[in-house]
């Protein structure tokens, strides 16, 4: 069964077992979240703001059917990778709580 939300025009993909991109996302998700964490921890983030953090860069990885994961061409590791992303979207996650 796979279930679908909508949230800003974008669909998030929340469970499908037969998507490869799906299992990508689980294998790795060791990885995501320590380099969330480093990108927190550098960025001097307080816990709630952190979870707040990493809450938005797993949601924006799983977005219209993980294309943020499916766009790494392996010209890099994948930890340059997704600390590029992880980066970039700590500032737009600024952004967003500036204009709160």
């Amino acid at each position: 069964m796979q279930q679908e939300e909508r949230g800003g025009g974008r669909e998030l993909s929340t469970h499908d077992p037969d998507n490869p991109r799906v299992n990508v996302y689980l294998e790795q998700l060791p990885l995501i979240e320590r380099v969330i964490r480093w990108v927190t921890s550098r960025r001097g983030l307080d816990d709630v703001d952190s979870e707040d953090f990493a809450s938005t860069v797993k949601r924006r990885l799983v977005e219209n059917d993980y294309e943020v994961l499916a766009r790494y061409e392996g010209r890099s590791s994948l930890k340059s990778y997704l600390t590029a992303v992880v980066s970039r979207s700590y500032l737009d996650f600024e952004v967003q709580r500036r204009r709160k």
